[in-house]
């Protein structure tokens, strides 16, 4: 038998959830196996610059992170099958300071808000090349550090920090193959405020109602092909802020966050099909809040 070429450093790929660089590692990409429990290992940095609070997408081979706080209007990517640092896609196209962005995405197409803060601005990419982002349309609602959550159809971008620098409870939607502003879907149980994180199956998107200056342990979900108000799911294993989620078709997994002011290192999980309380996973290799989190096996690559 012969070794695959690149063998160490490219790794068997299974349901990969991937945690980009946060407020207390700016340059850190750490890894799990979603389907299983454990702690986090590193994966490699982003190559340029640091930063934090990047708009997260995906498809089943690559990671793509755009711009964040300090990344300005950089659009970067990593591969699933191999450890190591960040390679340059693009640029956003309408910012140079793009600062707690939101990211959804199908099998083909990511989209992103937040583009230039408090903006109703929403960016795409085409997942599988590489390039700038083109204009995709409004939010109904201009703010930045949504949470969001997709189908293989539809994307969802929930709460946020307002114009007026105030919390919302919206949610709206979009049609991701095509372009055209958001629609109003409903409210969530609770105003949220910048980047508590999203998980999704196909059918179902649950979120993280903490707040920037709150901590809250609330989880809600939303049926994502209906419209209507978020309803109560669990609670998290402590109560964050500034967390970020992803997931399998199957299963979500929070990263981090600050409790009380202090970033922590937990890992939690839920079965998105069910309602109920998480449950502990592991601890993230370095400690991290205001991450950016993506998967190559969330509901919006399924079907």
């Amino acid at each position: 038998m012969q070794n695959r070429t690149g063998w160490p450093e490219f790794f068997p790929v299974g349901t990969i959830g991937i945690n980009g660089p946060g407020a207390d590692d700016g340059t850190a990409i750490q890894k799990i196996d979603i389907a299983s429990t454990g702690n986090a290992t590193d994966f490699g940095d982003m190559a340029q610059g640091s930063g934090y609070s990047q708009g997260a997408v995906s498809n089943t081979e690559r990671a793509i992170f755009a711009a964040g706080a300090s990344f300005g209007n950089v659009i970067q990517f990593i591969t699933f099958a191999a450890g190591g640092n960040s390679t340059d896609f693009g640029n956003i196209a309408s910012s140079s300071s793009s600062n707690y962005c939101g990211g959804l995405c199908s099998a083909t197409r990511g989209v992103i808000s937040g583009i230039g803060g408090q903006t109703n601005v929403m960016e795409y990419i085409t997942t599988a090349t590489t390039g700038d982002a083109l204009d995709f349309g409004d939010l109904s609602v201009a703010r930045q550090g949504s949470n969001s959550v997709n189908s293989p159809t539809r994307g969802v971008f929930a709460g946020g920090e307002d114009s007026s620098n105030q919390t919302s409870n919206v949610i709206d939607y979009i049609t991701i193959a095509s372009t055209g502003n958001a629609t109003d879907f409903g409210d969530l149980t609770k105003v949220t405020k910048m980047r508590s994180g999203g998980a999704s199956s196909t059918t179902r998107g649950v979120m993280n109602e903490g707040s920037f200056n709150t901590n809250d342990n609330t989880l809600s979900y939303i049926t994502i092909a209906s419209t209507g108000n978020a309803s109560d799911f669990g609670d998290l294993t402590t109560e964050p802020s500034w967390t970020s989620m992803t997931s399998t078709n199957v299963r979500g997994v929070r990263f981090g966050g600050l409790v009380s002011g202090n970033p922590e290192n937990t890992i939690d999980y839920i079965t998105i099909a069910s309602t109920g309380n998480a449950t502990d996973f592991g601890d993230q290799a370095i400690t991290n809040n205001r991450t950016s989190a993506t998967s190559n096996g969330h509901g919006g690559l399924q079907g």
